[in-house]
Formats: C-alpha cells, sequence, structure tokens
C-alpha cells in the first residue's frame, strides 16, 4: 500500500456513511506501519473502533505507536470492543508494557470474552507480565471455565513459580479443561515447578489429565516421577504409553533406573510406542547397558523404524557386544537401517579405542 492511497484512506475514514469507514479501517490493516497513525485516529471512532483494533492487532509489534491510544480506548469502551482492544494490545507485544495495569482492571469485565483476552494479552507482553502474576492467578478461580484455562495457560507462558502451588490446586478443577491447563502450565515452567511432581504423579490416573501430566514430568525432569512414568507405560492409552516414554528420555542418564520397564515396553505391539522406546533407550544411554540383548533382538524386528531406532541406540551405548548384529544388520533391506549399523559400529570402534 503506497502512501497515495494511504492519503484516499484517510478521507475514507471521515466519510458519512458508517460502511465505508469500517471498510477503510479494515483494508488498512495492510498497511503495516505507515498506516498506523491513521488507525490510531480512526480509535476515536467509536463505530469503527473495534475494527481500527483489529487492523492494528494484524501490524502486530509495528503498531506500538498506537499503544497509548489503545490503552485510553480500552479504559472508554466496553463489551467486543474491549476484547479487540485487549486482543491488539497481545499482538504488539513486549512494546505495550505499559498497558499492564489497564488490562489487570480489565480483567474484572463482567464479560468472560473480554476477560479471557485480558489475560491473553498479558502472557504476551514480556518479563514485566510478571507483575501480573497474583491478578491473573486470581482468573484461576473465575466462573468461566474458559477463563481459568486460559489463566492456566497464561501463568505457563510467563513461567513465574510463584503461582505453582496455585497451579496444583487447579489440577483439582472441575473441568477437565482446566486441569489439563494446569498440568502444561506446570510443565512449560519445568524444573522450577519441582514442588508439583506429587500432584502431577496423582494426576497420572485422571484419564483426561495423564498424558498432559506425563508431557509435564518429563518437562520438570524430576526423578522421583520415574517410577510413576514406569508404570504408565503399561497403561491401555498408547498416548499415554508413548508420552511416558518420551518423559523417560528427557531425563536422560538420570532415568536409567526405568531401563527394565523400558526393556519390557519395547515390545509393544504399538509401532510408535515401541520407537518412542527405543528413542528413550538410546537417549539414556551408556547408563543402558542391560538393553544390549533386546536391543540386538530389536534389529531383527520386522518394524523398520524400530531396527533403525536399535541401531542407533547400539551405537550410543558403545557395548561391543552388539559388533556382530550390528555387521549382520549391514544386511538390511532398508538403506536407513544400513546407515545407522554402519554409522554404530564406528562409534562402537572409537570408544573402544579411546579405552586402550
Amino acid at each position: 500500500m503506497v502512501h497515495s492511497d494511504l492519503r484516499k484512506y484517510s478521507e475514507a475514514l471521515k466519510d458519512g456513511d458508517i460502511d465505508v469507514r469500517k471498510e477503510a479501517a479494515l483494508t488498512l490493516s495492510r498497511g503495516g506501519r505507515a498506516a498506523v497513525p491513521l488507525l490510531t485516529e480512526a480509535l476515536t471512532d467509536k463505530s469503527i473502533r473495534a475494527i481500527a483494533a483489529k487492523s492494528l492487532s494484524k501490524i502486530g509489534h509495528e503498531a506500538k505507536a498506537a499503544v497509548p491510544a489503545l490503552i485510553g480506548a480500552l479504559k472508554e469502551s466496553d463489551g467486543s470492543t474491549r476484547e479487540s482492544i485487549a486482543w491488539a494490545l497481545g499482538e504488539i507485544g513486549p512494546e505495550a508494557r505499559a498497558a499492564i495495569p489497564a488490562l489487570v482492571e480489565v480483567m474484572n469485565d463482567g464479560s468472560e470474552d473480554v476477560r479471557e483476552a485480558a489475560v491473553k494479552a498479558l502472557s504476551k507482553l514480556g518479563p514485566d507480565a510478571r507483575n501480573a502474576v497474583p491478578a491473573i492467578m486470581l482468573r484461576l478461580s473465575d466462573e468461566s471455565w474458559s477463563v481459568r484455562y486460559t489463566a492456566a495457560w497464561a501463568l505457563g507462558e510467563i513461567g513465574d513459580t510463584i503461582c505453582v502451588p496455585s497451579l496444583c490446586q487447579v489440577l483439582h478443577d472441575e473441568h477437565w479443561a482446566v486441569r489439563v491447563g494446569a498440568a502444561e502450565a506446570l510443565g512449560e515452567i519445568g524444573r522450577g515447578a519441582s514442588p508439583a511432581v506429587p500432584q502431577l504423579i496423582e494426576a497420572l490416573s485422571d484419564e483426561w489429565v495423564q498424558k498432559a501430566a506425563a508431557w509435564a514430568l518429563g518437562e520438570i525432569g524430576d526423578i522421583n516421577a520415574i517410577s510413576a512414568l514406569s508404570t504408565l507405560l503399561t497403561d491401555n492409552h498408547e498416548q499415554s504409553r508413548i508420552t511416558a516414554a518420551k518423559s523417560l528420555g528427557k531425563m536422560g542418564a538420570n532415568a536409567r533406573a526405568a531401563v527394565p520397564a523400558l526393556l519390557d515396553a519395547l515390545k509393544d505391539e504399538n509401532e510408535e510406542v515401541s520407537n518412542s522406546v527405543a528413542e528413550a533407550l538410546r537417549l539414556i544411554g551408556s547408563d543402558v547397558r542391560a538393553a544390549v540383548p533386546a536391543l540386538i533382538d530389536a534389529l531383527k524386528d520386522k518394524d523398520e523404524e524400530i531396527r533403525h531406532a536399535a541401531a542407533d541406540s547400539l551405537g550410543d551405548i558403545g557395548n561391543p557386544a552388539a559388533t556382530t548384529a550390528l555387521v549382520e544388520a549391514l544386511k538390511d533391506e532398508s538403506a536407513a537401517v544400513r546407515l545407522a549399523a554402519t554409522k554404530a559400529l564406528g562409534k562402537i570402534s572409537k570408544s573402544q579405542e579411546l579405552k586402550q
């Protein structure tokens, strides 16, 4: 959009017909930074304020000059217009941090859509958004499950550990989506959420939350979760078994106590599960020498991906006892498996040289 076009739209924004003004404000979303002054002025027109805000949200961080006007409009507006303005401030990002006090106030709005938009916006405003964490935590008890879920999600995005106890309480929320959101938020916080491990282990028995809780335990990486994740490898839900294996793999060598359970799970009939297990064994690495016999057997599995993963794992473990089986794997019908076996033999040879 060239400057001559912008001048035309400037006139259109003042047209006596509201549809013309709306269309002009909508089209200016394609004008980038150059369109921001016109859209900022359009915020003074209550009839097209919501559309102007939406256009500014599409321009994103380049619309930072509009932040003061958006804050003012946020205080003067209500209903869906407030929702659009809050969304625009969030899309502008950290440059809109001056809006934090106004957005905190809007979280008390009578409309759940507006409250939810304010919470989402705050989560996108960078490190300064930590100042709003106490206010967002209050939304964890909002009457709307959607707002409670969004509050949990936002707290995970911000990542302040002060909210961990509150998120643990939300793991018992009456709505399954909110419980899932709390588990995911704790996972986003990561190691700082280690006090939540007992509650997340308990949440593994919640069918709705099981997968999210298993993922969160992997992100936190606390060894106290190894036993519970190992047990989950035999769960009836394949996605839970997959997530458990991946979470154990993320713990690396610290998860060596899970090796016996992983070896049993390597025989899982579901290919995606067995692949995830093989990958977990590879990530646990040289501390899983007990896995060598089972991995050698896996080199003969009918599934190519399992054979490939087994060869990778044997290479990482570096046990020369696997050499004969890996040499045999050089005859595999799959080029990917043959390549993995070649690399594995190279790793074993190198590890033996280093020991000499």
